[in-house]
């Protein structure tokens, strides 16, 4: 991914499983993201699919994480899904551009790493 323009794609934490970002997060247009993707996707075992004790262990890390959230003042942060993601952002609860959501990561988001 870096090799082909993602330059701030994060290396796999324990267990194997890579941090979940945005294209934002990441410096790169949705575009730019979805053709590195695209390029390098022949790479990864499974062809990119988890497997099931990957997906347990980044829920456990999501859930974590949203619960740091929760104590540092969002108080509607939900809890990960089956798969590990949070619903938040446009159309829900959860404005991820808030002052106190931005605040709670700043606090929160070393719990990002397992």
């Amino acid at each position: 991914m870096r090799s082909h323009g993602v330059a701030a794609y994060p290396d796999p934490g324990g267990g194997g499983v890579i941090p979940k970002k945005t294209p934002q997060q990441l410096g790169v247009s949705p575009s730019e993201f979805q053709t590195a993707q695209s390029a390098c996707i022949h790479l990864v075992p499974n062809g990119g699919q988890p497997t099931p004790a990957q997906v347990q262990q980044y829920r456990s890390v999501m859930l974590i994480y949203a619960r740091c959230i929760r104590a540092h003042g969002v108080s509607n942060m939900p809890d990960p899904d089956s798969r590990g993601h949070l619903d938040i952002g446009p159309g829900t609860d959860v404005d991820v551009n808030s002052p106190r959501l931005q605040a709670a990561y700043q606090v929160c988001k070393s719990k990002l790493s397992p």
